[in-house]
């Protein structure tokens, strides 16, 4: 889950250095401060391309849609602060 701590590294250099994996095809990132999941999906041209998720009904496709990952699993048991 993204931190405040990690959240620049995730995004960067993490990120950078996991797009050199030839077989990765996903890559998620989680904020731990509210409902919202980031996927990013290599395309067949080897660009990658975001989708987000920030609604509890929501669900990630996984694996090209094989797998299915419901945000209300995810942060199942979590409250959020209402502070803003």
């Amino acid at each position: 889950m993204l931190s405040p701590s990690t959240e620049a590294f995730d995004r960067g250099e993490k990120f950078a250095t996991y797009q050199r994996i030839p077989t990765l095809r996903e890559y998620l990132l989680v904020a731990q401060d509210r409902t919202y999941v980031e996927q990013f999906i290599r395309q067949p041209n080897g660009q990658w391309s975001c989708r987000v998720y920030d609604q509890p009904e929501q669900s990630v496709a996984l694996l090209g849609g094989t797998v299915s990952l419901p945000l209300q699993g995810i942060y199942e048991g979590i409250s959020f602060s209402q502070e803003a």
